[in-house]
C-alpha cells in the first residue's frame, strides 16, 4: 500500500510541475524607444491581439488637410509641409505627405496607405469607429505637428545620439545640419518604420539621414 501511495504522489507532483511549466508567461521582445519620437512608438508589449479594434468599417466623411510652414531647407525661408488625408474607408485610401519650397517645388513626397498611420499597440484603447476616426486624424496631423525636430534638443538616449557613424546613410549631412541648426523631419509608420530625413543642398531635395528598425 505504501508503494502505491508513493507512486500516486510522484505522479501528482510530476503533473503539477509540467502544468506550471506550460502556463508560465513567455518572454516578450523589448521595443526600442527614442526620445524624439516617443509619442509614435509602441507603448505596450502585452496587448491581446484578439482584443484590438477592427477598423475595416472606419471611414472618414471628409478630406482632412494639415499645413505647416517652417524653416527647413533654408536658414531664412520657410518651406511648406502638407499632409493630405482623404475621405473614405481608411483601408482603401492613401495619405500624402508633401514638402515644398517657397517657389512651389516639391522637395519631398511620400504616399502611403492610410492604415500605416496606425500604431497597433494603440488599438486596445479604441472601441468605436468614431474613436478610430479621431485617432487617424490626430496621427496624420502629428506627422508634421510633432515630426519636425530641433537637433539641439536630442537627448543622450536618443537613437541619433547613440547610433554609430557607420549606421548613418548620410552622416555628413547630419553633421552639416547640426552645424547650421537645421531641423530634422522624423515620423513613424507601421509601428517601427522610422523616417529620419534632412534637406540636402547637394541633391536639392529631402533625403534619408539614417534608417531605423
Amino acid at each position: 500500500m505504501k508503494k502505491i501511495n508513493l507512486k500516486i504522489s510522484a505522479i501528482i507532483i510530476s503533473g503539477f510541475i509540467l502544468f506550471s511549466c506550460n502556463t508560465s508567461t513567455p518572454l516578450t521582445e523589448q521595443k526600442p524607444t527614442f526620445d524624439s519620437m516617443s509619442a509614435s512608438l509602441p507603448v505596450e508589449d502585452n496587448v491581446d491581439r484578439d482584443d484590438v479594434f477592427n477598423y475595416t468599417n472606419t471611414s472618414l466623411a471628409s478630406d482632412q488637410e494639415f499645413v505647416r510652414a517652417e524653416k527647413f531647407s533654408n536658414d531664412s525661408i520657410e518651406d511648406t509641409f502638407t499632409v493630405i488625408l482623404p475621405k473614405g474607408a481608411i483601408t482603401k485610401t492613401k495619405t500624402t505627405l508633401i514638402v515644398s519650397s517657397k517657389s512651389g517645388k516639391i522637395i519631398y513626397q511620400h504616399i502611403f496607405s492610410t492604415t500605416e498611420l496606425i500604431n497597433e499597440y494603440d488599438l486596445g484603447a479604441i472601441k468605436t469607429d468614431k474613436e478610430m476616426m479621431d485617432y487617424i486624424i490626430t496621427k496624420a496631423g502629428d506627422v508634421i505637428g510633432k515630426g519636425l525636430v530641433d537637433l539641439n534638443t536630442i537627448s543622450d538616449n536618443d537613437y541619433l545620439a547613440i547610433a554609430t557613424k557607420e549606421a548613418f546613410t548620410n552622416y555628413d549631412l547630419f553633421m552639416d545640419m547640426r552645424a547650421k541648426g537645421r531641423r530634422l523631419l522624423n515620423y513613424t509608420l507601421n509601428l517601427e518604420n522610422h523616417y529620419y530625413l534632412g534637406y540636402s543642398d547637394k541633391d536639392k531635395k529631402v533625403v534619408t539621414i539614417i534608417e531605423c528598425c
